[in-house]
């Protein structure tokens, strides 16, 4: 099995279509009819795919109930979303970018290892070759990758190239949410990018990705979730903390689910300002 990303016909050979479930609460229900990008072209391979669960109460009824945020609007994102492109060279698109109202910082080494950890940014688009040199010589930007989504499985990366990727990257490239053709056309990398601002702006991407990271221990904490919502609406986490302290036996286990919903309340606190 190969990975390659190639031209105008680009796909990426190698990553599964069928993305395994991965650590939720509760049962499966059937996926959704359509994928998260709609007719995503054949360069895009998205890896993290919305997908609906039940959770003694609905998760969708939690997150629907009085209180809880209306549908974010995708202008208001795109003036408030901080996006950073990692490219040793001129990414083709960021005049365009700019020019939509996006707030788009380029870095063409890495400047700041804590902000692509710390939610500072809302996505980052990383190029897999060229960039990383000091942080990871052998990996480049895979190494970033991997620091990135371990540290912070929230952050969102959409990670590009214009090179075949070699065999042994495929792991690497499993933590993305999505690879893509770095020669894409704009609107390409625009949808794409707007269905991952429209995503992160909901509760529910957050509890998506705590009961990822909680995996089989998810059983363990059957409150986790609407604590965790009350945390993502303004609460306290104190409660929180409690629970899964008294619940969870690996204290990083703990500390990486509310590093989780604490970047996700600031981040739905900008996003409602």
């Amino acid at each position: 099995m190969e990975r390659a990303i190639r031209g105008d016909s680009a796909r990426v050979v190698g990553i599964p279509r069928r993305v395994r479930a991965r650590g939720w609460i509760g049962t499966p229900r059937r996926p959704p009819a359509k994928p998260l990008v709609a007719a995503t072209p054949s360069s895009v391979t998205l890896t993290s795919p919305c997908r609906t669960f039940d959770v003694g109460t609905s998760l969708e009824a939690m997150l629907f109930t009085r209180g809880a945020q209306t549908e974010p609007d995708i202008e208001v994102l795109r003036g408030r979303a901080r996006l950073l492109v990692i490219d040793d060279h001129a990414f083709p698109h960021s005049r365009l970018f700019k020019r939509d109202g996006y707030y788009f910082e380029r870095w063409p080494e890495i400047k700041n290892l804590t902000q692509l950890t710390d939610g500072h940014f809302d996505l980052i688009l990383l190029d897999l070759q060229g960039v990383g040199l000091n942080e990871s010589p052998d990996l480049q930007g895979l190494g970033i990758l991997e620091h990135v989504k371990r540290s912070n499985p929230a952050q969102i990366v959409v990670a590009y190239s214009a090179q075949t990727q070699r065999l042994s990257a495929n792991a690497y490239l499993e933590l993305a949410d999505a690879v893509i053709d770095k020669d894409s056309s704009y609107v390409t990398y625009k949808d794409l990018v707007d269905k991952f601002l429209l995503r992160r702006a909901t509760p529910g991407y957050f509890i998506e990705v705590m009961n990822r990271v909680l995996g089989p221990d998810a059983a363990l904490v059957p409150r986790a979730v609407p604590k965790a919502l009350r945390v993502l609406r303004g609460g306290s986490p104190a409660t929180l903390r409690r629970y899964l302290t008294a619940k969870l036996p690996d204290p990083e286990q703990v500390d990486r689910v509310l590093t989780i919903v604490s970047i996700g309340t600031a981040a739905l606190q900008m996003f409602a300002s």
